[in-house]
Parts: structure tokens; C-alpha cells; sequence
């Protein structure tokens, strides 16, 4: 359905303010979580090394024993099924020439910020199955390699620490550690107060919600995040991700075409916009799950 001069009526008054106020809508936060990001057209595999080597302690003119239990595989992204992301919308080119605002560059930018939701929506999902939908981060073929918290109730600073110390026993890079978590966890856990009624979570709290930090670890807040079990017994899920260890491979960013010929003998002007990407894990050890967390 295209948009007409009758659904723009507000902005063809003669008198109306040079802003237009948009929903309210979480940005994008998946892609900017410090995720590697590689452009590619075609799909692409990322070898793994598999195990270690064992080096021994061999004397002077003793045989070397040869090590070949090392293996490699490989991570492959971006088949030649996987789906693009994809809106169109159509405009009269009456509303695009009464509109007090530049009317296609305001629905272009709001057609990519909802096209970068629904990227966020499947990537923190469970879902996809890696051919025609990438795999969310907590589809079960990664997180069955994460290692484990089971909280079994409501989240404590002492299950982020249980969390943190499995990172540091796995021998995880602790320099680019980041929590995956609902806005509402976070609250939860600023609000915790001592015996004298002082909070105990400072670090980060003054700073912008991008600054907001836990244990001195960076935090991303999504509501996006995939829960488990039904609705009577609905539990949320943290993360602790390494994200330098996620790949995401990049075929088109959200991008907005103007198309003025296509709906030519309806004098409609089109806006297209189109996206495809694909994820996974290169290495899922190096991520700490906390499951069975009871909402807020």
C-alpha cells in the first residue's frame, strides 16, 4: 500500500515543526558489540585448529615423538541460501513533494533502524538453522559448547562471579569480555544495597548506558534476548560472550535504493531496503552461559 497525501497530513500544514519524532526503539546492538565483521559476497570458511599440540622433553639423539592428534575443521558462514533482510514502501510523489520535510530521507532512516532490529531479533534468538536464517547466538548447536552457570532463580553478583571465574579457569581472553543481558537483570542488580543501605554496583553507573560496566566488564542490553521454557515457567538467559571470538560475515548493510521509475504510471516514487548477513561462533568455549534466570 503506498503512502498518500491523506497519511501524511500532518506534515502539510503550513506551520509545523522541522523535526519529526519516531517511535521509540532499541538500537542495534549485536553488530556493535565488538563482533568481527568481514565483507563478503560469497560464502566464506574460517579454519579452526582443533586441541593442542604436546610437546615432551626429549634428550640428546632421542627419537622426537610426532604429534598428530591435532585436527582441523572449519566454520563454514553465508551459504548461497541464506535470506536477505528486505522492505519496501511505497510514496506518492503528491507526499514527497507537500511534505514539509525531506519525507523519503526520514522513512529510509527509519526502514534501516527497523531492518537492524530484525537482525538483532534473530541474532540474541534461538532460532535459524544456518541455511536460509543465520543461527541465533543461543540456538543449541552453540550454546552446546558454552560453558555453564545454572542460576536456578534470581541473578546474584555472586553467579557473575561464578561466571567470571569459569572464563579465567578456561583461560579466556579477558580484555574483550562483554554481559549479554535484559535492561530489567541490570536494575535488578544495581539496586542491590549492603547492610547500611549503600548500592554495592558502582562502577559505571554514572556513565552513559553505553558505559555501564559489571565486575568492570562492559554490558549490552537487549531485550531481544531468547528465553526458555513455557509461559508459566519462563526463564531468562545471561551471557558472558566473548565477542572477538564471533564471526559475522557482511554482504550488504542496511541500505535504502530509490526507485522512481518502477511505479511510474502510478507516480510513485519506492524505497527499497535490503541486508544480508550470517554469524557463528569460531570458538563457543570461550562464552559462559547463565541459564535458568528467573525474570524481573
Amino acid at each position: 500500500m503506498a503512502v498518500n497525501t491523506t497519511d501524511i497530513a500532518a506534515l502539510i500544514q503550513t506551520v509545523v515543526a522541522k523535526s519529526l519524532t519516531l517511535p521509540l526503539q532499541q538500537a542495534s546492538s549485536f553488530l556493535s558489540s565488538g563482533v568481527s565483521i568481514t565483507d563478503s559476497s560469497v560464502p566464506v570458511s574460517f579454519p579452526r585448529l582443533r586441541g593442542h599440540f604436546a610437546p615432551g622433553w626429549v634428550g640428546e639423539s632421542e627419537l622426537i615423538p610426532e604429534d598428530d592428534g591435532t585436527e582441523f575443521d572449519a566454520v563454514s558462514l553465508l551459504p548461497s541460501t541464506m535470506k536477505s533482510v528486505k522492505s519496501l514502501v511505497r510514496l506518492s510523489n503528491e507526499s514527497l513533494r507537500q511534505s514539509s520535510q525531506s519525507l523519503d530521507a526520514v522513512l529510509q532512516q527509519r526502514l534501516i533502524t527497523d531492518v537492524q532490529a530484525q537482525l538483532d531479533t534473530q541474532a540474541w534468538s534461538s532460532g535459524g538453522n544456518g541455511t536460509t536464517l543465520p543461527k541465533g547466538v543461543f540456538h543449541a548447536d552453540n550454546t552446546e559448547n558454552f560453558a555453564r552457570v545454572d542460576v536456578n532463580g534470581t541473578l546474584t553478583l555472586d553467579h557473575l562471579h561464578d561466571a567470571y571465574g569459569r572464563a579465567l579457569s578456561d583461560d579466556v581472553p579477558l580484555s574483550g569480555l562483554r554481559w549479554i543481558m535484559s535492561p530489567g537483570q541490570l536494575t535488578a542488580l544495581r539496586k542491590v544495597k549492603d547492610t547500611s543501605g549503600r548500592y554495592i554496583v558502582t562502577d559505571g553507573v554514572g556513565g552513559a548506558p553505553a558505559g555501564l560496566s559489571l565486575l568492570g566488564v562492559p554490558v549490552t542490553l537487549s531485550k531481544r534476548l531468547a528465553t526458555t521454557g513455557a509461559a508459566q515457567t519462563l526463564k531468562e538467559q545471561v551471557l558472558l560472550m566473548s565477542p572477538s571470538t564471533w564471526q559475522v560475515v557482511r554482504d550488504l548493510s542496511p541500505q535504502a535504493v530509490v526507485d522512481r521509475s518502477r511505479y511510474l504510471e502510478f507516480d510513485q516514487t519506492a524505497l527499497r531496503i535490503v541486508c544480508r548477513f550470517d554469524w557463528g561462533s569460531l570458538l563457543p568455549e570461550a562464552n559462559v552461559l547463565l541459564t535458568n534466570v528467573t525474570p524481573v
